[in-house]
């Protein structure tokens, strides 16, 4: 019954966002803010349907993928036992919501007492026309020791990631914003941004967040595939279990 009611609710938000009524340009949100939202919503109506069918009694098992590398920006101890990569967008309404809530918690068990190695990797949607840009600036930042500030303050100003914002958050973190601004005209970073989108691709990973959970290696790594902004208690459990052996 509970299934249902949700279900039906998810359908009239689909509608609503779905329509051409329901974004205008005097609209509090974009069209690809929309779209985003729309394949968020697909996904809850394809796990609502499966908690619907008579074989919801046995569930899907995880899908695992190895990634070569995951060397990228990281915060924890690095021979923690336990790795999350999070694949993830600044302009994705869903990455603002798992870092504003879930993240501070998992930072808070998990990483501060040394049990998980937390690793940042980009995975810029074409549909989102600032993504890329914030992403070049969130390493333009790393270059002056500012990665993980300016990280969390795109992450947070997830609808405000014009060129002139950028460079007011540059500054605002007290940043060399000459060097900012022309590290990120050249884009210097591209390569390695277009890397993690390729590395991502050939693991089947197309949305965000998407996070992979594994034992943690020297190198690459092995691990569960997790999509979307879980709530705290989802990573918990995965987290709990990935220690234990299991």
């Amino acid at each position: 019954m509970r299934s249902a009611r949700a279900a039906t609710l998810l359908a009239a938000l689909f509608l609503t966002i779905a329509s051409p009524q329901a974004v205008r340009s005097e609209d509090a949100i974009t069209r690809s803010q929309a779209d985003s939202i729309l394949i968020e919503l697909r996904q809850i109506r394809q796990l609502l349907e499966r908690q619907q069918s008579p074989r919801a009694a046995v569930p899907a098992p995880d899908r695992t993928v190895t990634l070569a590398s995951v060397a990228e920006y990281e915060i924890g101890r690095k021979d923690a036992p336990l790795t999350m990569v999070e694949f993830a967008d600044y302009e994705c309404p869903f990455c603002r919501q798992f870092h504003t809530t879930t993240f501070e918690q998992i930072k808070k068990d998990w990483i501060d007492t040394g049990k998980l190695r937390f690793v940042s990797r980009d995975l810029p949607l074409d549909f989102h026309p600032h993504s890329f840009k914030a992403t070049v600036a969130a390493r333009c930042a790393g270059e002056q020791g500012k990665y993980w500030e300016l990280r969390h303050v795109l992450t947070i100003n997830a609808t405000q990631l014009e060129l002139p914002s950028l460079v007011t958050y540059a500054s605002d973190l007290g940043l060399d914003t000459t060097r900012f601004v022309a590290c990120l005209g050249a884009e210097k970073y591209a390569p390695e941004i277009r890397k993690d989108m390729a590395d991502a691709g050939a693991a089947g990973i197309s949305g965000t967040p998407t996070f992979v959970l594994g034992r943690s290696t020297k190198a690459g790594m092995t691990g569960v595939v997790v999509v979307g902004a879980l709530p705290y208690p989802e990573f918990d459990t995965r987290l709990r279990s990935l220690l234990a052996g299991k």
